[in-house]
């Protein structure tokens, strides 16, 4: 017997086998790693220097755009276009829309966002258009598609209420909303050729089985699962509040796919029974109250300095009528640009509402109103 080579060949495997447990271990701690598991943050209060500008705050920023350092927004009553320079903080900007004839953009302004070569995109009630800066009208968008149920064309609020247009396609992205919706369905609006198509997102079923009607002596109320859709290097995002995980369709290969996701931190989708149609207040509250007091997870955003989404999760202790305060607890999330997730953490002492909030430059901003002056709290993140 060849004492040596056996001594050799056992040493070969004994080796081999510490560097596959090795492996084995690094890939365990990857796939459990956080990169917020030691997060810190600060908040800092900035405010916009408006000059002899009266800025009109009486409706809260309701929809906004950004471009490289500038924030874009609707006043409403008048419409006027605010542009903001985030680096300067000062007002660049404030220029009056027209209500009607042949520049309005409509009594109200429901979405704005700015185009690759500073053309304003504005949804307006019921208009819907390309303007310049100076607001007057580019180009009409409002088209009633063929090819597609022809109430659901015909509804202007339930077919464009929340969708966002593509400036380089000349397409229209939409998730139709409204009681007589039955599918869960992305729509895609030509509007060149005045047609539509759809695509079916069956695990957006969810949604409608969390949305909540209530009708009180004709004194009507709602409360739905909102519906992101976010237009990401020519890919469309679709998530929704209900649940963790979420569809990227490929403009340009025209592909569908489920993201699924599997947080550690908090649970991945909506879960238990509600009772959809309600006749009292009361009930309609309580049954809110069952949904916020679950996870309820935010729009998707994109850092491009940190390359990756980041993604607010929250739960709401909801105030026993409408004039108590609402309590809040809120989650911040990471994924990688291959939609993994990186990182989960609690935000310890946020437990006010967090609105208008946008990520630049590796901070959260998000919109507050002190004394009627416009300004930003900006939450910067240590990880």
């Amino acid at each position: 017997m060849n004492y040596k080579l056996m001594i050799r060949q056992l040493l070969f495997l004994f080796f081999v086998s510490i560097i596959f447990s090795c492996q084995e271990k690094s890939s365990e701690k990857i796939e459990q790693s956080n990169i917020l598991e030691n997060l810190t943050f600060t908040v800092d209060t900035i405010l916009v220097d408006s000059g002899d500008e009266l800025l009109n705050l009486g409706f809260g920023i309701r929809t906004f755009d950004l471009t490289d350092n500038g924030f874009f927004f609707f006043e409403n009553s008048p419409p006027a276009l605010v542009e903001v320079d985030l680096e300067a903080m000062t007002l660049t900007q404030k220029t009056e829309f027209e209500t009607e004839g042949p520049d309005g953009v409509g009594n109200f302004v429901a979405q704005v966002s700015i185009g690759p070569n500073e053309e304003v995109y504005v949804l307006g009630v019921p208009q819907i258009g390309i303007y310049d800066k100076s607001g007057k009208k580019q180009k009409n968008l409002k088209v009633t598609p063929k090819e597609i149920d022809s109430q659901l064309a015909e509804n202007f609020f339930a077919l464009y209420g929340n969708s966002i247009y593509d400036f380089k396609r000349n397409l229209f992205y939409s998730w139709p909303t409204g009681e007589e919706i039955n599918n869960p369905e992305l729509v895609i609006i030509d509007v060149k050729n005045q047609t539509a198509r759809t695509v079916a997102l069956p695990e957006m079923e969810i949604v409608r089985k969390y949305t909540l009607l209530a009708n009180e002596n004709g004194n009507y109320m709602s409360s739905g699962q909102p519906v992101y859709l976010f237009n990401h290097q020519n890919k469309l995002l679709i998530s929704t509040s209900a649940m963790g995980d979420f569809y990227e369709y490929d403009l340009d290969a025209d592909s569908l796919r489920l993201i699924k996701v599997t947080h550690q931190m908090i649970p991945n989708r909506l879960s238990g029974e509600v009772t959809q149609n309600l006749t009292t207040e009361k009930a309609f509250r309580q049954e809110m109250a069952k949904i916020n007091s679950q996870i309820i997870y935010q729009k998707l955003m994109w850092d491009s300095k940190k390359n990756l989404f980041f993604r607010l999760a929250s739960q709401v202790k909801m105030g026993e009528t409408r004039n108590d305060p609402n309590e809040y607890t809120y989650y911040l999330l990471a994924y990688n640009k291959d939609y993994e997730l990186v990182g989960e953490s609690k935000l310890n002492g946020v437990t006010d509402f967090i609105r208008g909030y946008f990520f630049k430059d590796g901070k959260l901003w998000s919109y507050i109103n002190v004394n009627d002056e416009l300004g930003f709290a900006v939450m910067d993140f240590k990880f």
